[in-house]
């Protein structure tokens, strides 16, 4: 939770991380020790149980959009913060230009390679959600409203 200079809060986020073995491409199994030597905090971050992004069955636009040596990090990934601007270069230019989204959500699935990222957008309840796609493969998930 992020406030402001008169208390008032100005952001909440909440985050789950895992501990990957990239060799073998699976989750580990945090040990205590190496869990209670981050010293997590056991504060609220989102009031009540946030429900899980689910993958649309139909999609109102689709767009491609060329991969650039910069999006990639050192794990020749695309970086998690590169997704969140392919997802706004998907916005049709009138609601870009409006831009009164005050909610993100994002849950990466997995990497992205190769030369190419596909964004699909559908409307959502109250914004907008994008899918991203790698050669075929869910990536991440975002939804604006």
């Amino acid at each position: 939770t992020v406030t402001g200079e008169n208390n008032e809060t100005l952001i909440k986020a909440a985050a789950r991380f895992t501990l990957a073995d990239v060799r073998r491409g699976r989750t580990v199994r945090i040990s205590r020790e190496l869990l209670e030597s981050y010293g997590p905090e056991d504060l609220p971050g989102i009031d009540g149980e946030l429900l899980r992004l689910r993958e649309p069955e139909s999609f109102d636009e689709e767009r491609s959009i060329a991969l650039l040596r910069s999006d990639f990090d050192f794990n020749g990934h695309v970086h998690n913060t590169r997704y969140i601007a392919f997802a706004m270069e998907a916005l049709p230019e009138e609601k870009y230009e409006k831009m009164d989204y005050t909610d993100l959500r994002i849950a990466f699935r997995s990497g992205a390679a190769g030369s190419r990222i596909t964004v699909k957008r559908a409307a959502a309840e109250q914004g907008v959600f994008f899918c991203l796609y790698s050669e075929g493969r869910l990536c991440a998930m975002a939804e604006l409203k």
